[in-house]
């Protein structure tokens, strides 16, 4: 078997461009204001190098390292899209991690302690009492998630920014789907490819949420009261229920490699189909220079892991006139290897 096929890629959408990874390497692609390209390509900064190898612990390590990292290219990537003297401030490594930490906070305040609350006065309400044992109280707190996820989305959706941003992402998972195929990475390819990918960080959370009604409910109907008052019963509950997100995390991820090893499995369609609906709101067709950007970032990552370029510790900056230009200069490297069966790609 040819090692170098067996590759890890995945990206996300940041300002005005694309970051794209592979295991060693990261790339970002950014459509200047002139209509230039400009490419800053590093090494992936492992945090966890143990951890993340390890099935159904990883799964939450995975998601920090990558909006670690995802947080830097973030900031790169919205300096190089401005005019020149217009450069925001740059993240260091502790404003980082708090950034990361506030939008945890946040994330706990959102999806586990509001819907609870909006679960208990739900079920006392509808049936006259409420009980952390009973299915129908979890079953509310899922749609209570549910509904908080679709009006976020829907509501950041409708800001223009938020749709630039979700027409790279668009661009991310069609230049990614055609390097599944085996294809070359040009625009006549990728244009065909659909905008939704059913290991995108979208359908990631949908199913973290859909696991977790099943995980609490069955958790749930073995914990008695604890305190004796039924106001610091429901904060133990609540911080239960944020402890137990982590293995939900890590459950939700191993779904998703599992998705990438027999993408043909019906049961496993089913399961991930919610997912690829909520992308219709999260992904837009993206025009062709918005297009080029992804194919330009993956290219250059897949290239950079088949090599095993070394790069300085501050990485390389290129800069493209555009993408004919980027092509000519990447030599025929823009068809490398897609992914042998098996190898899954994390979005």
């Amino acid at each position: 078997m040819n090692e170098k096929r067996i590759l890890n890629a995945g990206g996300q959408a940041v300002i005005e461009g694309v970051m794209m990874r592979t295991p060693d390497y990261f790339v970002i692609a950014v459509r200047k204001p002139d209509g230039s390209i400009k490419v800053r390509s590093r090494r992936w900064e492992n945090l966890f190098p143990g951890i993340v190898k390890k099935p159904f612990l990883r799964g939450m390590f995975v998601l920090y390292e990558a909006m670690y990292n995802g947080m830097q290219a973030i900031t790169w990537s919205a300096n190089e899209s401005v005019e020149e003297g217009k450069e925001q401030e740059k993240l260091t490594k502790t404003g980082t991690i708090l950034t990361i930490m506030a939008a945890f906070a946040l994330a706990m305040l959102l999806f586990v302690a509001i819907p609870h609350g909006a679960a208990y006065f739900l079920e006392k309400g509808i049936r006259g009492e409420t009980s952390i044992n009973s299915m129908f109280f979890h079953f509310l707190d899922g749609v209570v998630k549910v509904i908080i996820f679709t009006l976020y989305l829907w509501s950041i959706s409708k800001m223009a920014e938020v749709k630039r941003l979700f027409s790279y992402h668009g661009a991310e998972h069609k230049a990614i789907t055609t390097w599944e195929a085996g294809e070359e990475l040009i625009p006549e390819n990728a244009r065909k490819k659909p905008k939704a990918h059913p290991r995108c960080g979208t359908s990631f959370m949908i199913t973290v949420i859909l696991i977790s009604i099943l995980i609490f409910t069955v958790v749930f109907a073995f914990v008695p009261p604890l305190t004796g008052s039924k106001l610091l019963d429901n904060l133990v509950y609540i911080v239960i229920k944020m402890a137990l997100i982590f293995p939900i995390g890590g459950i939700s991820y191993e779904l998703q490699k599992l998705v990438s090893r027999f993408p043909r499995n019906k049961i496993l369609a089913v399961m991930i189909a919610p997912g690829l609906w909520y992308q219709r709101i999260t992904t837009t067709e993206p025009d062709p220079d918005v297009l080029e950007i992804g194919l330009v970032s993956l290219a250059r990552a897949l290239d950079l892991q088949e090599k095993k370029a070394v790069l300085p510790p501050e990485g390389v900056e290129e800069h493209y006139r555009d993408f004919a230009d980027f092509r000519e200069k990447m030599s025929g490297t823009l068809t490398p290897q897609p992914p042998t069966e098996g190898a899954p790609c994390s979005i």
